[in-house]
């Protein structure tokens, strides 16, 4: 018997209208959860899924996602007592610097960026994710571990990672981002993502710098990254943004909404299944 998890902004007290819907089906070998995946996915959730086996084992190694969800989600639908084993399972990590180093070389795909209305919002989603991560692993390092965005910034505040200003520009770039995932592309201009670049160069301690690509740099963009990773999603997200005009376009638009399945095949696979 599967069980889902509803976790994220719903769970607290700090969403609006445009904020995402998550959602977490946590299955045992014999359950069939694609039905309940599609149902959950036709009322808005973005859904996670994961075997029981997997969880508890990203659990025992301190996984913040698993920390997320299963401390701070409730269960819509199953049984208590897996949530319960594999909460008791999880041990912090030692170090999440090799996480928030992922993170930062994320932020190294905005240095080719399209010059489209539509490209300045995928590129405020991405910058305020990765800042987000990045800072939930520099609070986990203190020993400190939240994860709704009002935690996470007014903490980061306070451990003087940033200041009240660049809270102010982070949550209106997380009301921005919230718009996007919804499907419109809200009015973005040039000087607030340099608002964004001056904050996380401040994060990460690193200068990354946002700018335009040329045409052919934005096409190459996918095959400088890892294949099959992330990373190579949020590249054909800007790609798909830049020639978001077009057509044929849509049927790549719509793999990007789903990165658990994008990164558990190799991307050939994945863009395989979605020209079909």
């Amino acid at each position: 018997m599967t069980t889902i998890i509803e976790f994220g902004s719903r769970r607290h007290e700090s969403y609006d209208f445009y904020s995402d819907k998550d959602a977490y089906i946590l299955f045992s070998p014999n359950d069939n959860f694609v039905k309940e995946k599609k149902e959950l996915e036709r009322q808005g959730y973005s859904v996670t899924t994961s075997s029981i086996r997997r969880a508890k084992y990203l659990s025992a190694g301190g996984n913040l996602f698993v920390k997320h969800v299963f401390f701070e989600g409730a269960a819509i639908s199953g049984t208590e007592e897996e949530i319960t084993n594999i909460k008791n399972l999880w041990r912090p990590a030692r170090s999440y610097d090799h996480e928030i180093e992922e993170n930062v070389e994320m932020l190294g795909l905005l240095e080719v960026i399209p010059s489209t209305k539509e490209s300045m919002a995928t590129v405020n989603d991405i910058i305020i994710c990765s800042l987000r991560n990045i800072l939930i692993r520099k609070l986990a390092n203190k020993g400190i571990f939240v994860f709704s965005w009002k935690d996470v910034i007014s903490l980061s505040v306070k451990h003087n990672f940033i200041n009240e200003i660049d809270a102010k520009v982070m949550f209106q770039a997380r009301r921005y981002k919230n718009v996007y995932r919804f499907g419109f592309f809200p009015k973005l201009n040039e000087i607030f993502i340099q608002n964004l670049e001056l904050i996380s160069k401040k994060v990460i301690d690193k200068k990354r710098r946002f700018r335009f690509g040329s045409h052919k740099q934005i096409l190459a963009s996918p095959e400088t990254v890892e294949e099959g990773s992330y990373s190579q999603l949020r590249a054909i997200e800007l790609l798909c943004s830049h020639y978001h005009f077009h057509e044929s376009m849509k049927k790549y638009s719509a793999l990007v909404k789903d990165p658990a399945y994008f990164s558990a095949l190799c991307s050939n696979r994945a863009l395989e299944r979605t020209s079909r």
